[in-house]
């Protein structure tokens, strides 16, 4: 059961990573689907392309 607890912990741990990197980098970025994600997210670089 030890084992179970941690790998749970870790994939918290994950998903909360992703969401706040997600939500730092979205002032530099554009989301293209901006919703809470699971582990992985998607940046556009349309900002930067339409800047030079």
């Amino acid at each position: 059961m030890i084992h179970s607890f941690n790998r749970t912990s870790e994939i918290e741990q994950v998903v909360l990573n992703a969401n706040y990197m997600m939500r730092r980098l979205e002032a530099y970025y554009n989301l293209p689907y901006n919703r809470h994600c699971k582990h992985e997210f998607v940046l556009s670089g349309r900002r930067q392309k339409l800047e030079h």
